[in-house]
């Protein structure tokens, strides 16, 4: 049975003093059932209007990501196609809920994440435009950088919607308001006409509040977050129907949140296939260039070694023979050029792949370059090694080897130092390596900037490090030195020793 029916059959049984109030009760059921169905209807399209641009934001986001992705021109178009589908339907999803906002304090709001929207439209207008002209790298640094500006964004959108569920509790409020002053019509007319108008006065009052007060639970429910029950619906009358939509906006809800949850899911998960890639793409390239570094090395000292050394005794047997001291003369300064090259060839030899690391392991490898080193460059290193009396793995040794001599190599070529000083420390679970130098230093931000000079080598550093699950920290500032901080995990197949060793003063 309807309100309407309910009502009919009421005042038909009522004299004629309270027809009036009757009247009067049903234009206050009249207006709350407006503005409940107005809290359903219009909250439930604002709510998904919103929630739609979010759910296409996100799925623009993962376009964006498998576009950098993409493999081959075809995959390349479609998700290009996607990208420019996905702003045609953001833009009709906020356009109708413009169209829904009658509040002008909402504006303001509106206008904020208008602003957000356009700045993020203009970014991907340009991501667009650098992937077609294929500037993948640009591309990708560009997306990376807007991810703070996509995630204040999306936060923006979340706090909008959940303003749209406050202004749906706060006409629910009114419509709350609405009932208690028809509760107390009722309660006149109960103490007007006795009995009969208490019996049906709380019969009426029973019918209203109870699809109200479902709908006002269920809306406290969802403002908080919670989608899992919904709202009874009852018999099939205007609360019965406003229930209805309002368990659909629930649902549709509900299904926009599990989408989301899943793109993001795949999103993560795309991210760190992409990581894994990179990362065993670096390990090909590191171990390729040192099978090369090791090749030439050996065929330096192979082949170039054995030619100087018979050019070394050829030469010797020619000055011991010579008649004419001009030719002996000559025979000597040649001698004596072809054991500098062979000293040269012997140092670049070392610097390639010093067998040392392979046959004794780090510390004595870095010691006995250090040393070379120091000579060669007519510069006092100082050495030192605090519990690390075991070989490391493999990989370890090499990468930390690497990454020092990379160092000594910046001290050599930038820092004008007089003194420097190398240490290795395996200390807490971690292993460090420090190259510190009192040379000259520099700004430090402006040469991670400066690309063209490729940061002094401190991105291949931190490739390597990297490799490690380590971090390269570098400390400098003009007039100063400069001080290289490598930092790795120490593994559960490092060994770790107890003595403490060191090698103090300059090695040389």
């Amino acid at each position: 049975m309807s309100i309407k029916t309910r009502l009919v059959f009421g005042l038909s049984m009522l004299l004629a003093l309270i027809v009036a109030q009757a009247f009067i009760a049903m234009d206050q059921v009249g207006r709350l059932r407006n503005i409940t169905q107005e809290v359903a209807v219009v909250s439930m399209e604002r709510v998904e209007y919103v929630a739609h641009v979010a759910t296409e934001l996100s799925q623009l986001r993962a376009a964006e990501l498998g576009l950098l992705l993409s493999a081959n021109p075809d995959e390349e178009r479609k998700y290009q196609n996607e990208i420019r589908s996905l702003w045609d339907s953001v833009g009709s999803s906020i356009e109708l809920y413009h169209n829904r906002i009658e509040d002008t304090g909402r504006l303001a709001d509106y206008e904020a994440f208008l602003t957000h929207i356009e700045k993020y439209q203009a970014f991907g207008q340009q991501f667009m435009t650098l992937n077609e002209s294929g500037r993948d790298q640009d591309a990708q640094l560009l997306f990376t950088r807007f991810q703070g500006e996509f995630d204040q964004m999306m936060n923006h959108i979340h706090r909008l919607r959940h303003e749209e569920f406050a202004a749906s509790l706060e006409m629910s409020a009114v419509a709350q308001g609405l009932t208690s002053r028809s509760r107390h019509l009722f309660i006149v007319a109960v103490l007007v006409v006795g009995i009969v108008e208490l019996g049906l006065g709380w019969y009426i009052w029973k019918s209203l509040s109870g699809g109200l007060e479902g709908l006002l639970e269920g809306t406290r429910r969802v403002s908080k977050g919670d989608l899992s029950q919904s709202v009874p619906e009852g018999s099939r009358d205007p609360f019965g129907e406003l229930a209805s939509s309002f368990n659909a906006m629930v649902s549709s809800l509900k299904a926009s949140q599990e989408e989301n949850q899943r793109l993001a899911q795949v999103t993560m998960r795309m991210q760190e296939e992409r990581i894994q890639l990179l990362r065993g793409t670096l390990e090909k390239v590191v171990g390729a260039q040192e099978l090369e570094r090791t090749r030439v090395a050996r065929e330096l000292h192979d082949q170039a070694g054995q030619a100087l050394t018979a050019l070394q005794f050829g030469l010797a047997q020619l000055e011991r023979s010579a008649d004419s001291p001009q030719l002996k003369e000559q025979a000597a300064s040649l001698r004596s050029l072809t054991v500098e090259t062979m000293n040269e060839i012997r140092n670049l030899a070392l610097d390639l792949r010093p067998s040392i690391l392979d046959e004794l392991g780090l510390v004595p490898a870095l010691r006995s370059y250090v040393r070379d080193f120091s000579r060669r460059i007519s510069v006092p290193i100082e050495f030192e090694t605090s519990g690390l009396n075991n070989r490391l793995p493999p990989e370890a040794e090499l990468i930390l080897f690497r990454v020092v001599q990379e160092g000594l190599t910046n001290v050599a070529k930038h820092s004008k130092a007089t003194a420097v000083k190398v240490s290795l420390t395996a200390d807490k679970g971690q292993i460090e390596a420090r190259v510190e130098d009192n040379g000259a230093g520099f700004y430090v931000e402006e040469v991670l900037k400066d690309s063209g000079r490729k940061s002094l080598g401190i991105f291949g550093m931190r490739e390597r490090i990297g490799l490690l699950n380590g971090t390269v920290d570098v400390q400098s500032s003009p007039g100063q030195g400069t001080r290289l901080i490598f930092t790795v995990p120490q593994g559960q197949k490092v060994e770790r020793g107890g003595d403490h060793e060191q090698d103090k003063g300059p090695v040389g």
